[in-house]
């Protein structure tokens, strides 16, 4: 099976990161620092190795930065480490640490974050194999953050890929089924990976790390072609029972 790559032009989880890179929230001058971590795609999951994560609390910097591709371990003046050991970073601001788990190390870290002022901040976070959480369009009350991040194909043989939108996506026969191209994180150090459309299972073409930007994964699966027709779809993507983050999908007619 071909592999696809999400080309840098299309990719909606630039829009992502860069929406959630530039949120500050109070007067982070004013505030105690703190700090929690958590998966950064996926609110009831826990961070999975050479997964994206997300630190959160006060005062981390005064200079909001990002690198979605080289991923240092300084940004804007501010380091994290696990274990003593510095993590790559992709996006920092006063209140968000966006940064990518290692995958050599226990499950049980310790985490320690410089801060631009010279403030450590202390925490432990627990991290899994696995545990998917899938890029979307939007986040908080918006419609669209219920929608996949990521792109799709009739013909496999195309070179022609098409972003996924609120547009019904056509629905191919099975000789040339339509192909989907998500994006996200967790999920390539997984034995198998599964896909539900309204909780039909999807064959699941590839998966593994994405060619693009470091911590991200891609995926690919194929509509089944009995959903034509459907219309909105709650898409269901897990490992080994851990579900990621909701999201679903518009399906439109059959096509030849």
């Amino acid at each position: 099976m071909r592999r696809f790559l999400l080309p840098l032009v299309v990719s909606a989880s630039l829009v992502f990161g860069l929406s959630s890179l530039f949120y500050v929230g109070g007067d982070a001058a004013a505030q105690t620092p703190t700090i929690t971590v958590r998966s950064f795609l996926n609110p009831d999951g826990l961070p999975a190795r050479e997964s994206l994560a997300l630190a959160e609390g006060t005062n981390f910097t005064d200079t909001p930065e990002f690198d979605l591709f080289n991923t240092p371990t300084t940004l804007g003046g501010v380091q994290l480490l696990l274990d003593g050991v510095a993590q790559r970073l992709r996006s920092v601001n006063a209140t968000r640490v966006v940064f990518i788990v290692d995958a050599v190390g226990q499950s049980t870290r310790q985490v320690e974050l410089r801060t631009k002022s010279g403030e450590t901040l202390r925490t432990q976070m627990t991290i899994v194999n696995a545990w998917p959480g899938l890029l979307t369009q939007a986040t908080g009350e918006d419609p669209l953050s219920s929608l996949p991040a990521g792109l799709w194909v009739q013909d496999p043989s195309d070179t022609v890929l098409h972003p996924i939108s609120e547009e019904p996506l056509p629905v191919g026969p099975a000789a040339r089924p339509t192909h989907v191209i998500l994006t996200g994180s967790g999920w390539r150090y997984a034995n198998r990976v599964n896909v539900r459309l309204n909780n039909v299972p999807c064959v699941v073409a590839t998966f593994g790390p994405s060619g693009s930007f470091p911590g991200q994964d891609e995926l690919v699966f194929q509509i089944p072609p009995m959903l034509a027709g459907a219309g909105s779809v709650d898409m269901i993507v897990s490992v080994a029972g851990r579900e990621a983050n909701y999201t679903r999908l518009n399906l439109g007619a059959a096509v030849n």
